[in-house]
């Protein structure tokens, strides 16, 4: 593999998500100890797989990169919308005539909220 197919394998892997890593890895299941565990920086973690692969018990980067190739994509933020929804006024009115001609009890209640420990209510 070319200098520049083995800069892009690595940075490709290195900017995958823990959980995408955390397939890859379970697809190629390289022998438990090869690979640090998912605390470790992702850096030294896709070095270590890489590693691993080119050496004489490794699967070869072109299995790599076939396994990465194979992995679901993401969407990225860009691509996921969000629909908001608007609250009719109506809907917040009942919690609001709940506390008309009660803004003792309100500020009473605010106050014990700031310090639930400073007493209770009179």
């Amino acid at each position: 593999m070319a200098f520049a197919d083995r800069q892009q394998l690595f940075e490709t892997l290195n900017n995958l998500t823990p959980q995408e890593l955390g397939k890859l890895l379970f697809a190629i299941k390289p022998p438990a100890g090869i690979v640090p565990p998912q605390v470790a920086p992702q850096g030294d973690r896709v070095a270590a797989l890489l590693q691993w692969a080119e050496s004489t018990t490794g699967r070869g980067l072109n299995d790599i990169q076939t396994f990465l190739n194979q992995l679901p994509t993401l969407p990225s933020p860009e691509d996921i919308q969000i629909q908001s929804v608007a609250l009719e006024p109506d809907q917040t009115r009942p919690v609001l005539e709940a506390w008309y001609g009660r803004e003792d009890e309100l500020n009473q209640l605010t106050a014990w909220q700031a310090n639930p420990k400073g007493g209770g209510f009179s």
